[in-house]
């Protein structure tokens, strides 16, 4: 493996870490109150600038399909638009809770907030509309969907007919965008589910969860196909773009790591194959929980963010693509003529 490019931008763990879709373009968000969002170029590490404004912890960021329009969510009780080019701040839109997490809906009209449910407030799904970033019409949400229980990820499913929601208690909702009527719900995990990723063709995504397993589902059914355990809780994971792999983190509990033993190889990224369901190989470098993992839209690049307060760019060489390929790992005999 090449020796990795380690960002250091934050004084805080890193929260998330997101690539544009050109794949040129990193961004990383961070739990500080300053210093707290920057945009890197992601194959030499040199940072761009950064994105100021927020007066807490930025937890979730989103980038539009033309690189333009950046969207943060923070702990300040605000979600807000960027212009990614210039660092401006455009728009900013209040809630009465912290942020969790926001999503650009495809086409770039439409954004989804998630906020947590605190200080007597039920969690909810705030959808807005957005025709012009420069000239917001209203700040205000066309529609709210409550959640039951704590909600932890959510996103526009295909044509941005469904939105698909995670929970605090192990569940997966799905609701019509249009109307946010609940469709349809399932609760394939026991516990928290930490991370949420679909494929880029979005037919299928995968769940991390704190009961020790990532979990694969069809996008239509919400069917589970592929279960991989774990003696740790997970944190998050991703798709690989171009082979049949995920890639997951987890480890002990960040309250634990202090006054337990930790080992910093527990804090490695898992390389787990789709088919087989077999952890097949693990890339190392973090000494501390690691928060958000992501791959590059070509599937060259592996980044993580970390409790560590750095973001480490991996690039894939001959050991992941060939030594990790079906045909080494899984070789099959020829077939007789």
């Amino acid at each position: 493996m090449v020796k990795p490019i380690i960002l250091k931008g934050h004084d805080r763990p890193v929260s998330q870490v997101l690539f544009n879709r050109e794949g040129d373009l990193l961004f990383t968000a961070s739990k500080g109150k300053s210093m707290n969002c920057a945009v890197w170029f992601s194959e030499s590490g040199e940072r761009i600038g950064t994105f100021d404004g927020h007066a807490g912890a930025v937890f979730s960021m989103d980038i539009t399909f033309d690189s333009r329009f950046l969207l943060t969510g923070s702990g300040d009780s605000s979600t807000r638009i960027w212009n990614a080019r210039t660092g401006e701040e455009l728009a900013k839109f209040v809630h009465n809770t912290p942020v969790a997490w926001v999503k650009w809906a495809l086409g770039d009209k439409r954004f989804l907030s998630v906020t947590k449910g605190v200080m007597g407030k039920k969690p909810e799904i705030q959808l807005y509309k957005v025709d012009d970033p420069f000239n917001i019409a209203s700040t205000e949400p066309y529609m709210k969907i409550t959640g039951a229980s704590s909600i932890t990820y959510a996103y526009w499913g295909p044509l941005n007919e469904n939105i698909y929601a995670s929970h605090g208690d192990g569940s997966l909702s799905v609701y019509d965008a249009e109307t946010g009527k609940l469709k349809q719900t399932e609760k394939p995990h026991t516990k928290e589910i930490t991370g949420m990723k679909f494929s880029k063709d979005q037919q299928y995504f995968a769940t991390s969860s704190k009961d020790n397993t990532v979990k694969m589902f069809d996008t239509n059914s919400l069917e589970c196909f592929k279960t991989f355990v774990a003696g740790k809780p997970f944190t998050d994971v991703c798709i690989s773009p171009n082979r049949p792999h995920l890639f997951a983190v987890g480890s002990q509990d960040v309250g634990t790591v202090t006054t337990h033993a930790a080992d910093s190889a527990q804090f490695r990224a898992r390389v787990l194959h789709c088919v087989f369901e077999k952890e097949i190989g693990s890339i190392q470098g973090h000494f501390a929980p690691v928060n958000s993992i992501t791959c590059s839209p070509d599937g060259t690049l592996m980044v993580t963010g970390g409790e560590d307060g750095y973001a480490r760019i991996n690039k894939l060489d001959q050991s992941y693509f060939k030594d990790l390929s079906d045909e080494v790992l899984f070789p099959m005999d020829a077939p007789e003529i």
